[in-house]
């Protein structure tokens, strides 16, 4: 098994090429909770920051869905590893749309 990960400087050009962008983030005004989302483009990225510094405001600004992991109230973040875990496991049990 393998997945395509890399970096970009330039996400537009993503979207540009009808790739959509689902960004993890730290709860806040507009996100949705990773368990609301009920399915997923057929060209999609999964994009991640890093635990100190997030997602670059270009980034969440291209995102076509930017989400959270719900977390109890004691829990002040979970590490890029295990976001990265849980939600490409919830994500690929989701059905492909248009």
């Amino acid at each position: 098994l393998s997945l395509p990960v890399f970096v970009t400087e330039n996400i537009a050009r993503l979207t540009e090429h009808e790739v959509m962008v689902f960004a993890a983030q730290v709860a806040a005004d507009h996100t949705v909770d990773l368990e609301s989302v009920r399915t997923i483009p057929r060209r999609l990225v999964v994009a991640l920051g890093n635990e100190s510094r997030g997602l670059s405001a270009d980034t969440l600004k291209e995102a076509a869905c930017r989400f959270t992991i719900p977390q109890t109230r004691h829990i002040e973040s979970l590490n890029v590893a295990a976001t990265a875990a849980i939600a490409l496991h919830y994500l690929r049990g989701l059905k492909a749309g248009a």
